[in-house]
């Protein structure tokens, strides 16, 4: 299966805000990502850039 495997580690800059917010999106799409774990993931910007992509359909709020 592709998602099988060893996570891989990724280095995030939370203050360059166009990479911030591709990263959330491919976390999103490869593993879910509780809401509650984005700031301490990508930094204190995250949550704006998150909000943001909520807004515009990028990202999707799974409520389970």
């Amino acid at each position: 299966m592709l998602l099988d495997g060893e996570v891989e580690c990724a280095l995030c800059n939370p203050n360059y805000h166009s990479i911030l917010g591709k990263l959330p999106r491919c976390v999103a799409s490869e593993s879910m990502i509780p809401a509650s774990e984005v700031k301490k993931r990508f930094g204190s910007n995250a949550g704006n850039i998150t909000d943001e992509l909520l807004n515009q359909k990028a990202l999707q709020l799974n409520e389970k």
